[in-house]
């Protein structure tokens, strides 16, 4: 599956299968596969070190950086810091340009109805991105900036449920040091780092109950890249914390939609899930929990937390203590009026296959089998 993922073109499958095809009996067939040294990529730049003014937290922000503005819950964020602070908004944005980053942004917080007008010009654009050095902006501009931020929020990360962690590495680890880095310079900025549950694997037995402040080095690494580039992040973020950078870290569960309006990410695993399950008119009757949290409440709790001074320093997991089971699923989807029968697993996913659903939902389906579904960010 990893060979599948990692080369997604016929032209490369073709190379690998004939590769495999042609291969002396006892070839290792994964020889290129090498194993990766968490503890090694755990390691934070000595240069960045907080010896710029020190920080202030009786005084209210004027300038907050937030990365992943365009993402479902950094959207939700954005939203929450221009309702609650004074403060004008630094986004950082992948565009062409200052105007192109602004339209971006106000079309996203518009599809999620969350657009007005008087944010226009507390919206500041800064065009970068997280997976280059000094976050893809000139030297200048990073110095100037800051400089000229109070706090940081730092939300953005590449997603995908599939990918190995080498392809996460630049944006989620390369880019949470160099937030670390714009934090300590001149003067010094809290970072609010949004990371997830996903960084403790889900229902590892071994793991046991992982508490907020636990140490999560003697914890097994989780299997998914994302979640393995989010733990070595949240690594990063505490080496800073050490050498006395005030953090914070939040773990939110699995991100839905808002308790108001319903807006939601409908790429989402869980709404993929849901929607195929309504497609083949079955539901898997499986043992699992799932820890649903609506956007609102998460953006929320987050930017109360931010603003208490006793938070500094902590990690907070933002999870749903009244996690749903998939019954409780299947009454809701059959209570708005969809025909759908509760089976057991073999029986679903035979009725998946033969109606040859997507590889994607496939894959998730195998993901259900047991345990407490956290999920992950969907983020920019």
């Amino acid at each position: 599956m990893r060979k599948l993922f990692a080369s997604p073109t016929i032209a490369a499958i073709a190379q690998e299968i004939e590769r495999i095809q042609h291969a002396p009996p006892g070839t290792l067939l994964d020889e290129d596969a090498a194993v990766i040294d968490f503890a090694a990529e755990a390691v934070l730049d000595e240069r960045i070190q907080p010896n710029g003014t020190p920080y202030n937290p009786t005084i209210a922000p004027k300038a907050i950086f937030l990365t992943g503005a365009t993402g479902f819950l950094g959207a939700f964020l954005l939203y929450e810091l221009l309702q609650q602070t004074q403060a004008d908004i630094y986004c950082l944005v992948r565009a062409a340009d200052t105007e192109a980053g602004k339209h971006k942004i106000q079309s996203k917080l518009e599809s999620y109805l969350l657009w007005d007008d008087a944010f226009s010009n507390k919206i500041k654009p800064i065009i970068g991105d997280l997976s280059q050095p000094l976050l893809g902006i000139s030297d200048q501009q990073f110095q100037q900036l800051a400089e000229q931020l109070d706090v940081i929020y730092h939300s953005g990360a590449l997603v995908d449920s599939i990918s190995p962690y080498g392809r996460f590495k630049a944006a989620n680890v390369l880019g949470t040091q160099e937030i670390l880095r714009l934090a300590s310079q001149a003067q010094v900025k809290p970072v609010h780092f949004i990371s997830s549950t996903g960084v403790v694997p889900s229902g590892n037995a071994e793991a046991g109950t992982i508490q907020e402040n636990d140490n999560l080095d003697d914890v097994a690494m989780p299997g998914s890249g994302y979640a393995q580039s989010k733990r070595v992040a949240e690594k990063l973020v505490t080496i800073a914390r050490d050498r006395g950078l005030p953090v914070c870290i939040y773990r939110p569960g699995f991100i839905t939609g808002h308790s108001k309006t319903g807006i939601c990410n409908p790429g989402d695993i869980i709404y993929r899930m849901i929607k195929g399950c309504i497609q083949i008119e079955s539901m898997p009757n499986l043992d699992v929990s799932l820890d649903l949290n609506p956007c609102d409440y998460v953006s929320r709790a987050i930017v109360y937390l931010s603003n208490q001074q006793t938070s500094l320093g902590n990690v907070f997991h933002l999870v749903n203590p009244q996690p749903l089971s998939m019954a409780d699923v299947y009454q809701y989807i059959r209570s708005v009026g969809f025909p759908i029968a509760f089976v057991e697993y073999e029986q679903w996913r035979s009725q998946l296959v033969k109606q040859g659903s997507s590889m994607v939902s496939l894959v998730m389906a195998a993901g259900w089998r047991s345990g407490v579904i956290a999920g992950d960010l969907t983020i920019e």
